[in-house]
């Protein structure tokens, strides 16, 4: 798949994230990320986004990790209406635990996938371009 250049953006020190034509990649920094932290980054994320949807891909470093706060933050509505679907790179036990426990509890209404490989991530997700 060719893609335009992207955009680099940062969010103060929390992360980091990418546009182009189709794919937003959000790269989470280490640390903690409660429930103000996801709310500052989904509204620039939104805000960049401008009413459009774009598939995510998001990395989560090691030592990246959120509260159980921040993960019913990222399962309100607003924080999927930027996004077609939901890939997420994840590298530690802590982070593959919550990101089930978002998928059970919190059952996201558009597709998600975890992934521990950022290349069948990608791959996913240009899958789910092709279908559309």
């Amino acid at each position: 798949m060719v893609t335009s250049p992207s955009i680099q953006y940062k969010i103060d020190n929390l992360c980091s994230f990418s546009i182009n034509k189709t794919i937003l990649e959000v790269t989470l920094n280490p640390g903690l990320y409660e429930k103000a932290d996801i709310e500052q980054i989904l509204k620039k994320l939104s805000e960049y986004a401008s009413g459009k949807e774009f598939l995510i891909m998001i990395n989560c470093v090691q030592g990246a990790r959120t509260t159980i706060e921040g993960l019913r933050r990222l399962a309100g509505q607003n924080a999927m209406s930027y996004a077609l679907a939901k890939a997420y790179v994840l590298h530690t036990f802590h982070q593959r635990f919550m990101a089930r426990l978002y998928v059970l509890l919190f059952r996201p209404n558009k597709p998600v996938r975890i992934f521990t490989d950022e290349k069948k991530a990608r791959k996913w997700l240009d899958d789910l371009l092709i279908m559309e």
